[in-house]
């Protein structure tokens, strides 16, 4: 659980630095975005002796460079804005494919967690019972006797079911041989023991 924990820290701090790091681009990049203040140019002031047709031209001139001045500041800021986006996007597909491996990541590391339990299913769950009832039952010695023919785990499973004094006597005797494997393999199965999952 731990271990979930510090990756979900993990994940948080990617989270917030990744964050932080948009905000710095945002910000060091804000020139791009914001248009630039431009001071009006000045207009042709009419003298009395202009026509009215070049006063009509003057006029419609005047009219079209306000026109392409308001075009091109809306173009400029139409690409400050694009980029911004363009850098955005980058960003989350980023920080997508960031949350991507760590999820990965994650389920590997449920997955081994999982493969470190013994669990023990419900349609053995039953069997299991009975034959820890038999073994509290029989002589601790006997039960070690039986058990040299079983795999660990299925003496894990056993023991975990059975009475917590008839599972220690059986260990005791495990324990109190001379052989170096018996010993050896008690020692495993009582690691074992902490893993067993129902």
């Amino acid at each position: 659980m731990n271990t979930l924990i510090k990756y979900w820290y993990i994940l948080a701090m990617a989270f917030v630095l990744s964050l932080l790091t948009g905000v710095g681009l945002v910000l060091i990049r804000q020139d791009t975005w914001m248009p630039e203040e431009t001071e009006p140019e000045e207009h042709i002031a009419l003298e009395e002796g202009d026509s009215s047709s070049f006063r009509e031209w003057n006029f419609e001139a005047n009219k079209l460079e306000d026109l392409q001045l308001k075009l091109d500041a809306r173009q400029a800021d139409l690409d400050a804005r694009e980029e911004s986006l363009e850098l955005l996007r980058a960003q989350i597909q980023t920080e997508h494919n960031e949350l991507i491996s760590l999820r990965e990541s994650l389920d590997d590391m449920r997955r081994s967690m999982e493969q470190d339990f013994i669990t023990i299913e419900e349609d053995e769950r039953t069997n299991l019972r009975r034959l820890a009832s038999i073994y509290s039952e029989v002589s601790p010695a006997a039960a070690v006797k039986v058990f040299n023919g079983l795999d660990d785990e299925t003496i894990v499973k056993i023991l975990s079911l059975m009475p917590t004094e008839s599972s220690a006597r059986v260990l005791g005797v495990m324990g109190d041989s001379n052989d170096q494997q018996i010993l050896e393999r008690a020692a495993r199965l009582t690691s074992d023991l902490r893993k067993v999952r129902e």
